[in-house]
């Protein structure tokens, strides 16, 4: 009986190690806009990834005030 959960606690611990180790799927797209800043892959990017978060910042605080101004009248 012990030999019998030995072996069955070990495959489930087995089954639980490569379900973590194995390929995870990718990502999929939902196909909506997606206004995300991408992170830059070299130096020289560095200025037009700050350019973009400065910008998706201002908008962000832009349609935030939008929606306070909607909402106090």
């Amino acid at each position: 009986m012990r030999l019998i959960l030995l072996l069955a606690s070990v495959l489930i611990i087995g089954l639980l190690v490569a379900r973590q180790i194995g390929p995870s799927p990718a990502p999929q797209a939902d196909g909506g806009e997606s206004n995300a800043v991408q992170a830059p892959n070299a130096p020289g990017d560095l200025d037009r990834f700050a350019d973009d978060m400065n910008r998706s910042v201002e908008e962000s605080a832009q349609q935030r005030r939008e929606a306070i101004e909607a909402q106090s009248r």
